[in-house]
């Protein structure tokens, strides 16, 4: 790896890295912007959220740290716990 770094150029291998970091973070802030605007207006994740604002605020700050992916764990139903038991309407 430290050979075909060498090839090609350190400066270029940065851009790459930035530019795939940068995008992850952007990704990522799209979905708390979604979250935050679209998801208040469905009844039954409101319902959720309500019942569940601890588990809401942190699955919304993990995903935004780490992977906007982690969004799924309020859906996943893990172990039937009640926090990860969300409900959406099925508007398409």
């Amino acid at each position: 790896m430290f050979i075909l770094s060498f090839s090609i150029g350190y400066q270029f291998i940065f851009i790459l890295h930035f530019v795939g970091f940068a995008s992850g973070i952007f990704l990522n802030l799209c979905a708390l912007i979604y979250a935050i605007v679209k998801l208040p207006k469905d009844l039954p994740y409101k319902y959720w959220k309500d019942q569940n604002s601890a588990a809401n605020s942190t699955v919304l700050v993990l995903s935004t740290i780490f992977s906007f992916k982690l969004l799924k764990m309020i859906t996943s139903g893990f172990y039937k716990r009640n926090w990860t038991l969300a409900a959406f309407e099925q508007k398409f």
